[in-house]
């Protein structure tokens, strides 16, 4: 039970939509991000999302408050959601996914020279027989890269404290999640929502190390790739598990 409960909670660090949408029952929780000193306010021209904030600046992940972005999840557990961001700083910003029916998730975000990392990986899930908290206790590295090439590889981390409640399987996890990422293909052609982008094809390799009581957690390496259109940022994803495949695909603006 723990590591399919913990698989939901990661997928979202892999990008801003790699959130499964999992239980109804479940809350995002995030701690604030490092914070920036003023505000600085994304712009729009030529009807396209543009990122012009500071280091938050990136051409494959677009920022803009005034935005919001409908998703539509498959799989297990179908589903869709709204994406919004606020609180846009010059090195921060965070963003909100609301799945409806009561479930909204906040992600924050920190901007550095070498590109974006999700600022931590905090989730909380409620299920029949128990619960189960996950807190980041630190984070590197980045989430997607500053500069976009054919090839380019990248890596992020966390230490994490993971508790679960569910009878005998009650306890304290700890360990890191390492995430590690290589762009494909910079000009795949994906259709979603009904219309054709050209998106760089991203490969995201998910690896959990995780203790609880002096044992080692068994656990698989989940792989997903997403697709980035700079007019959008995440327009499709896929993804393998042991659990089976599920997907998240742009289907157009609020």
């Amino acid at each position: 039970m723990i590591i399919k409960v913990a698989i939901i909670a990661l997928s979202l660090a892999l990008t801003a939509g790699c959130l499964d949408a999992g239980n109804e029952n479940s809350t995002g929780e995030t701690a604030n991000p490092e914070s920036g000193s003023s505000d600085s306010k994304p712009t729009v021209a030529d009807n396209k999302e543009t990122s012009e904030a500071g280091l938050c600046a990136n051409e494959y992940y677009p920022i803009n408050s005034e935005t919001k972005r409908k998703y539509l999840v498959t799989g297990e557990i179908p589903g869709n959601y709204i994406l919004s961001q606020k609180d846009v700083k010059p090195d921060s910003f965070s963003e909100l996914r609301d799945f409806g029916s009561g479930l909204k998730v906040d992600v924050n975000w920190i901007c550095t020279e070498d590109g974006l990392r999700t600022a931590e990986f905090t989730n909380t899930a409620s299920f029949m027989k128990g619960n189960f908290k996950m807190e980041t206790l630190e984070s590197s590295g980045i989430t997607l890269p500053k500069v976009w090439e054919n090839g380019k590889e990248w890596e992020s981390t966390y230490k994490i404290k993971a508790n679960l409640s569910a009878g005998p399987a009650s306890g304290a996890a700890t360990g890191t999640v390492t995430i590690t990422s290589k762009i494909a293909s910079m000009n795949d052609r994906v259709k979603v929502g009904g219309k054709e982008y050209e998106a760089a094809k991203v490969d995201n390799v998910m690896r959990m190390d995780l203790s609880m009581n002096g044992r080692k957690i068994p656990s698989r390496d989940v792989k997903m790739t997403n697709w980035m259109s700079k007019e959008i940022g995440l327009v499709k994803q896929s993804a393998n598990t042991q659990f089976g495949k599920s997907g998240i695909e742009y289907i157009g603006k609020e």
